[in-house]
């Protein structure tokens, strides 16, 4: 199972400082969003967009603050307004912050595609659930105003893709008609009381050492099966991240997929690898030629009947039937 986080420079909301070198990859995402496609296109490959609600306008105005209808999250570990990075313009000026034609485009794919595509949501303006900061009415108003925004293009996600991986406010999922969520992987870190109470940096240097560890020494991606955590609610961990990893060579990165694709044939499990667009920012060429590599390898695999390519609700379909 694929999964597309598209968040454009929101991804990085929860930064002391967003660099300029996350916002140069950030700002190719236009350019080899049309590549993405015809590579799915090509091998008939099911996907679940997770379209951050945010990325649907093509502009915000500031009245007395950003998004004053929002209220705001108490997080420890970061200062200020929490849409201080808002820039409260339009597409034209700021085009890193607002995705209208991005999301058409995914639209209008999902349209179109042989194979089935998903629109999930993935918040507002993707803020840490899972840290203690994240109230309860702050989660609700993220979740309500995403919906809200896709329900102007008859848009009605039945999944939720928590934003870094950090679950929290389940029950709300459930009271919203969501059926599924994907978590992202760091389930030792967030099964832990250090982990819960640990901001979301801690989060990310731990994750990202494990991640290194792992595809250095070239260990298969973690597999596993759904677990319905209420009524008609299927929680869906991550197996692995397809990017461009700091002193990784991309062919481990495919090696790995390839392993992890390997144990869920053998153990009758799932895999589920997870990615950004922006992560095909950064030296396109190469990613897009790896992705293609695990595509045709996925391909492959259920042209002889050993595997079987879903999206997140049409696996929800098959469990609960």
């Amino acid at each position: 199972m694929l999964v597309f986080d598209v968040e454009l420079a929101w991804g990085f909301m929860e930064s002391v400082k967003i660099d300029e070198w996350r916002l140069r990859a950030v700002g190719r995402i236009r350019e080899v969003l049309d590549s993405v496609l015809r590579l799915l296109q090509d091998y008939e490959i099911p996907a679940t967009w997770a379209l951050l609600g945010h990325l649907f306008l093509d502009k915000c105005e500031r009245k007395e603050r950003p998004h004053s209808e929002i209220p705001r999250p108490s997080y420890a570990w970061f200062e200020g307004d929490w849409f201080k990075y808002d820039p409260c313009t339009d597409i034209e000026r700021d085009p890193l912050w607002y995705g209208k034609d991005i999301v058409e485009k995914i639209l209008d794919f999902s349209s179109d595609s042989v194979a089935e595509q998903e629109i999930a949501c993935h918040s507002f303006s993707h803020p840490v659930f899972g840290d203690p900061g994240c109230s309860k009415e702050f989660a609700r108003a993220e979740i309500d105003k995403c919906l809200a925004i896709m329900k102007g293009y008859e848009t009605r996600p039945r999944t939720f893709v928590f934003p870094l991986g950090s679950v929290g406010h389940v029950r709300l999922l459930k009271e919203r008609g969501f059926t599924a969520f994907f978590s992202g992987i760091s389930q030792l870190v967030k099964g832990s009381s250090l982990g819960r109470l640990a901001p979301s940096a801690f989060h990310r240097y731990v994750s990202s050492g494990i991640e290194l560890l792992s595809n250095n020494s070239l260990l298969s991606p973690p597999v596993s099966v759904p677990e319905m955590v209420l009524p008609g609610l299927w929680a869906i961990p991550g197996s692995m991240c397809f990017n461009k990893k700091r002193n990784v060579p991309l062919k481990f990165v495919v090696l790995r997929a390839k392993r992890g694709i390997e144990r869920a044939i053998r153990e009758k499990a799932c895999f589920y690898m997870y990615t950004h667009l922006h992560n095909f920012g950064v030296d396109s060429g190469s990613l897009l030629h790896s992705f293609e590599n695990i595509l045709r390898y996925v391909d492959e695999k259920r042209q002889v009947g050993e595997l079987q390519v879903t999206n997140v609700q049409e696996l929800v379909r098959s469990l609960e039937h």
